[in-house]
């Protein structure tokens, strides 16, 4: 297979999924059905043929971690103080993990059922089991719509072997460390202050985080501050169009113009990949949450939620380059020689 016959593969791979998984969000009735089109979609950004233990892995964490969270919430749920110790603590993890490029799926997925099932515990403890379930159910159909759509575009399975992290252990825990010096206030505020649909803008913002929380200079920052808040108007301007238009036939159809776009940006090996990778996400939370949301008063306010993202990655951007600038610059003197790159990097 050529190099360009692999790419249309992947490309028509990722549309595929797409498209199925939006049929099957839009279609099957339960809570969190939008997270099927996000997860599948995360998936099939990853250039890789699926491989029996990786599925095991990916299998059993989508399974886990949920469950742990969920018996976390349970016990802490009740214990503000030190739910919010324990939440820092299990972000720092993440956070951490997500430096080397070859957990950062697991970091993602990680972080972003965390936020939601520490969410719906503060919110209603009882709610959380219910919560669970709908999440398990979810991100089975989005692995099954992975295998069936390497099934019907596959590429030859070869030694995937992802660049090791560039960054020494005691880097990564201080890239970890500031993370969630950054994304905590902001957590904190959303949790007990509750503003509306605060849920969609808290997972926006940590997978935002989880793309910036390694680039220092302010030029790359820019970059992924721009492109993710054009994500976001992208995803209410579709959905404004499909409350004018609500038919499924459409937005599949739309689903499938956007993953063919976006699957040759992404797989095509431009520096500007990544950063593709990491804004569809965005854009398929932030719309998916919105057409699937119950609140009928939504469309009036879909807008809110842009300035809610616009106010959040700001903050993100303003404080990370900030503490960048003013405190671990000192520490990278501090510490010269234990942030030493990697000889591979």
């Amino acid at each position: 297979m050529s190099p360009e016959q692999l790419l249309k593969q992947r490309v028509y791979r990722l549309t595929f999924g797409m498209v199925v998984a939006c049929y099957a969000a839009f279609t099957l009735d339960f809570p969190l059905s939008n997270l099927i089109l996000v997860l599948a979609a995360k998936f099939l950004t990853v250039p890789a043929a699926p491989s029996l233990k990786g599925l095991l892995v990916l299998v059993i964490s989508l399974i886990i971690m949920p469950l742990l969270f969920s018996a976390f919430v349970m016990l802490f749920g009740f214990e503000p103080q030190i739910m919010v110790i324990m939440l820092s603590l299990i972000l720092m993890w993440f956070y951490y993990l997500g430096t080397e490029q070859k957990f950062v799926l697991l970091a993602t997925f990680g972080i972003v059922f965390l936020v939601l099932i520490s969410f719906f515990g503060v919110l209603n403890g009882v709610a959380v089991t219910a919560l669970t379930e709908n999440l398990i159910k979810a991100t089975f159909i989005a692995l099954l719509i992975y295998i069936i759509a390497h099934t019907f575009f596959p590429e030859k399975r070869q030694d995937f072997q992802l660049p090791a992290s560039p960054y020494s252990e005691f880097a990564r825990a201080l890239i970890a460390i500031k993370s969630v010096i950054v994304l905590l206030p902001l957590l904190l505020f959303y949790l007990y202050f509750l503003p509306s649909h605060a849920l969609l803008v808290l997972i926006f913002s940590a997978m935002f985080l989880m793309q910036v929380s390694t680039k220092e200079s302010l030029k790359a920052l820019k970059l992924y501050f721009i492109v993710n808040i054009v994500s976001a108007i992208f995803a209410i301007a579709t959905y404004e169009l499909f409350v004018m238009i609500p038919s499924l036939i459409y937005l599949m159809l739309f689903m499938a113009t956007v993953g063919i776009y976006f699957g040759r940006e992404i797989f095509i090996g431009s520096k500007l990949g990544k950063v593709y990778a990491g804004a569809i996400a965005g854009y398929l939370v932030l719309f998916s949450g919105l057409a699937l949301s119950n609140d009928n008063s939504i469309d009036t306010k879909s807008w809110d939620r842009l300035i809610q993202i616009l106010f959040a990655c700001s903050y993100i951007v303003i404080v990370a380059h900030s503490l960048e600038r003013w405190l671990f610059r000192r520490w990278k003197t501090k510490f010269a020689d234990r942030l030493g790159l990697n000889e591979s990097a």
